[in-house]
């Protein structure tokens, strides 16, 4: 399951919230995670694209809700 997560990648045609439920799904699972390691998690594993729309909205108290709320 680890291992599952760890590999997660959003792909090209997957929209972030379905994406977004795969990693919730999987955590879940570990249990093993803070907020702000799972906010880290999908951020990293999100597409390159948002990412760049992401780091221009620059705020550090972002909540893994309003992330995919921003891209979407």
């Amino acid at each position: 399951m680890t291992q599952q997560y760890v590999n997660a990648l959003q792909h090209s045609n997957q929209m972030i919230q379905m994406f977004a439920i795969h990693l919730s799904t999987l955590k879940h699972q570990l249990s093993l995670y803070s907020d702000e390691h799972k906010r880290a998690h999908l951020f990293i594993k999100l597409t390159s694209e948002l990412h760049v729309i992401i780091t221009n909205v620059q705020s550090i108290s972002i909540t893994q809700n309003v992330l995919i709320d921003l891209v979407t």
